[in-house]
């Protein structure tokens, strides 16, 4: 499949029922939600959308400030004609105990 073909497929709408809601909390305390989509639905829909072997994501670095980290990520879409690369840092306190999921826990990254 071609890059722009990819892209395109990309840019489609994501399925309401891969959009998970993650509470924003201040002081322990909710004080919101956002949406977000979690790590295993983002894998199926690269899988879908760019092929199985059509994409890569890789932890570049991890720094910690203080109470905070702070982690670099690098996904890389391949196409049958060339390839796009993009680079995108998160931060999440150390303490990010209020981020489990029911059933199970899970870690902060």
């Amino acid at each position: 499949m071609k890059l722009a073909e990819i892209l395109n497929n990309l840019a489609q709408p994501v399925p309401k029922q891969k959009i998970s809601k993650k509470g924003i909390f201040k002081d322990k305390k909710k004080i919101d939600e956002i949406d977000y989509i979690a790590w295993y639905n983002l894998c199926d829909l690269l899988d879908e959308r760019c092929g199985i072997d059509g994409w890569s994501w890789s932890i570049k670095d991890v720094n910690q400030i203080s109470n905070r980290l702070t982690l670099t990520g690098v996904l890389t879409i391949y196409g049958d004609d060339k390839s796009l690369t993009r680079e995108a840092t998160g931060t999440e306190e150390v303490d990010c105990s209020s981020y489990q999921k029911i059933g199970f826990k899970t870690p902060c990254f």
